[in-house]
């Protein structure tokens, strides 16, 4: 079986470049400034959303491009590259300390030398008006978040992300399954899992040593609904006398 892959959802990308201009649009609506900014947050929004589409797409054009070889009967082979909806909840706190906090300064620059300049002056009639300053701010801000979730995407593997997930698996099922469930009641909720290779080297890594600490006296059975080749999600649950002793989702860089 041939896996030829596609570039994961758009939508991944356009929520992690909304989430990263909040600032730049929380500072628009603060200013209250008319509606050219906010047009031009617009621009900037769909610019970024294009940026970072192209940035995954020729980042993973190699592999985008290639067929990987898999046995007939394997239903864990990706289809996809490029950050996942499930990803969306792992990049946040990464853009919030590399985008957030430093794009926070420059509207608080800005506020404190509008503060500094107009604390003795009398009212102006401009109170809403649009300035050059303004507008080189907010073009500035908009460069160092492109430039700055860039960076996260690429630093996260987010960007190279491979996950394959099972047909079923969405995280709102994952989180119905509790410890003590049997593979029936598991199989209702979450649907049949992935298959695994017994030569997967990079999944028997990740996902033995968690066996060995739970294998005493009883047969641990490993069962993976999400798994990656490189960087991506591992939902996996481990299984002893058929009931769920443990259950594991985490992302892999």
């Amino acid at each position: 079986m041939l896996a030829s892959l596609q570039l994961a959802s758009p939508l991944a990308i356009a929520l992690i470049v909304l989430f990263a201009m909040l600032p730049i649009n929380v500072w628009v609506i603060i200013r209250r400034h008319g509606g050219r900014p906010i047009l031009l947050t617009s621009m900037m929004f769909a610019v970024s959303v294009l940026f970072e589409t192209l940035f995954v797409y020729f980042y993973n054009y190699q592999f985008l491009n290639r067929d990987r070889s898999y046995p007939p009967s394997f239903t864990g082979a990706p289809t996809s590259v490029g950050p996942t909806l499930l990803t969306v909840l792992e990049l946040a706190i990464p853009i919030v300390l590399f985008v957030w906090l430093p794009l926070l300064l420059f509207p608080i620059a800005s506020v404190a030398r509008k503060y500094l300049q107009r604390r003795d002056a009398p009212p102006s009639t401009k109170r809403y008006a649009v300035d050059r300053r303004s507008i080189i701010i907010l073009g500035a801000c908009w460069l160092f978040s492109l430039i700055m979730t860039t960076f996260v995407l690429f630093i996260t593997e987010a960007a190279h992300e491979d996950s394959a997930f099972a047909n079923d698996f969405t995280l709102y099922r994952w989180l119905q399954v509790d410890t003590g469930m049997t593979y029936e009641q598991v199989h209702a909720i979450l649907g049949p899992p992935l298959s695994q290779l017994a030569s997967d080297s990079f999944f028997t890594s990740q996902v033995n040593p968690m066996a060995k600490r739970l294998s005493n006296s009883n047969e641990v059975e490993v069962q993976l609904w999400a798994r990656s080749s490189s960087a991506g999600w591992f939902a996996v649950i481990w299984f002893s006398d058929g009931k769920v002793v443990v259950k594991k989702l985490w992302f892999i860089d």
